[in-house]
């Protein structure tokens, strides 16, 4: 059973923002996107894919396990909308891009 499995059973919650000062947190991310994750760092990446109080900022894969791009979910039923024109090749390095752009905007908002 993983941590998010236990989310809302009292044991851990998924903050509402990301505290900047810790940078270990975000660095550990970007070293290993992909990888497991300890038990702060899976909260954290928890907290930037469910906030509401950001946009839902999502990869689209373009060719299955090559290419992928940055989108903005859009309602229920709704296609994405594609951000830029960059396409990524390495799925890493499009999930750092992702993480980067959701912790600014939520540890922006814990300044207030």
């Amino acid at each position: 059973m993983g941590i998010l499995d236990r989310v809302g059973t009292g044991a851990y919650e998924v903050p509402d923002r990301i505290d900047p000062a810790r940078t270990d947190l975000r660095e550990q991310f970007l070293a290993d996107p992909l990888g497991r994750h300890d038990l702060d760092l899976q909260l954290v990446v928890a907290a930037t894919r469910s906030s509401r109080a950001v946009p839902r900022w999502i990869l689209v894969v373009t060719q299955p396990g090559r290419a992928w791009m940055v989108a903005e979910a859009g309602p229920r039923g709704e296609p994405p909308r594609l951000l830029t024109d960059r396409v990524f090749t390495d799925r890493a390095e499009a999930e750092r891009y992702v993480f980067g752009l959701r912790w600014r905007a939520l540890a922006r908002g814990a300044d207030g």
